[in-house]
């Protein structure tokens, strides 16, 4: 494995897109957030491979309880691996899409779980490195939601983190704990979403992303949050290359569209 120097050593800042530097330059951006930032950005471009588990779910603070068991069937679990420009996997273990994705370096396949269908396409990768893999597929629709999150730390800018266009204003909201671990908490938000997202990054020399949550900025009648963690992180380790190669269950079918 390799790890980056500590969170209080300076760290190089990953270039910026020319957009991502108009923004910055007008934003209310907290320094401490962005240093914090910026040194995760950095340490995640740093991977060769890399996997995770992902689960997302979605709470409400309305003592309701047809919305909060609605809510729970739309909870999910993903598990995420990815090695440079030739694998990406991203397996679905539950969730109310439960779609996973497979990509070979060749092939494209996409598994519908519940409806046992496959869709394959050959695919030629514009990507050059894990980076470009990792960003790419996340935000093209293969990973949905929670993914993009954790899509933009390998964007050229780590303050790229809603879909809708850069983050304009970031609060450093102090130390918590997540389990045992001792992480960074981070406010971001754009002046045109309705939304704002919180990060949980791990202190220390491995800035793991350990929990993101999009909550609303003006608390509707609902409350409605979604929460998502992130576990059993490994990177720079072997990944088998099976595991980017689909291999359909017993009486699975091939479909042009899933139906």
């Amino acid at each position: 494995m390799k790890f980056l120097q500590g969170a209080d050593t300076p760290t190089t800042v990953p270039p910026q897109p020319k957009e991502a530097q108009a923004v910055t330059s007008s934003a209310s951006l907290d320094p401490q957030a962005q240093q914090i930032l910026e040194h995760c950005a950095q340490f995640y471009q740093g991977f060769e491979s890399f996997e995770t588990d992902i689960a997302s779910s979605l709470s409400t603070t309305s003592d309701d309880r047809g919305l909060q068991n609605l809510l729970k069937t739309s909870n999910n679990s993903v598990h995420i691996a990815v090695k440079g420009s030739t694998g990406f996997a991203l397996l679905s273990n539950s969730g109310p899409i439960n779609i996973s994705t497979f990509y070979d370096g060749k092939t494209c396949t996409h598994y519908y779980v519940k409806g046992n269908q496959f869709t394959r396409d050959e695919f030629v990768s514009p990507y050059k490195n894990l980076d470009e893999t990792a960003s790419g597929f996340l935000t093209s629709g293969a990973g949905l939601s929670p993914s993009f999150v954790l899509a933009s730390l390998f964007k050229h800018s780590p303050l790229y983190f809603l879909s809708d266009g850069f983050v304009t204003q970031s609060s450093y909201l102090g130390v918590e704990k997540i389990g045992d671990l001792e992480c960074h908490r981070i406010r971001l938000c754009d002046h045109a979403s309705p939304f704002f997202i919180d990060l949980w990054i791990m202190n220390g020399n491995t800035p793991f992303l350990m929990q993101s949550q999009t909550s609303e900025k003006v608390p509707s009648a609902y409350g409605l949050a979604n929460t998502c963690k992130y576990t059993n992180w490994s990177f720079n380790v072997p990944i088998a290359s099976d595991v980017f190669v689909f291999h359909p269950p017993a009486n699975a079918k091939f479909v042009s569209k899933f139906q």
